[in-house]
């Protein structure tokens, strides 16, 4: 199984290096494509959009309708 979970991406200011514009929030449930192959989509389909990223793993005993509560938290 992939790795599930939600994501966020970040745009680093150019002008100061430690300013993160949040651009994105997304989840992999892990069915076809765990985080690292959403993030892979990302960069190929976004690329130039975003510099950084968190991911956050969740425990098997989550469900799906819970990850997709997380991503709208």
């Amino acid at each position: 199984m992939k790795t599930r979970g939600i994501y966020a991406l970040y745009m680093q200011n150019p002008n100061e290096k430690n300013i993160f514009e949040l651009v994105y929030i997304g989840m992999a449930r892990g069915n076809n494509s765990g985080i690292r192959g959403r993030l892979n989509k990302h960069n190929k389909r976004k690329s130039g959009l975003w510099t950084h990223f968190s991911a956050f793993e969740v425990w098997d005993n989550i469900s799906e309708s819970e990850v997709e509560e997380l991503e709208g938290l």
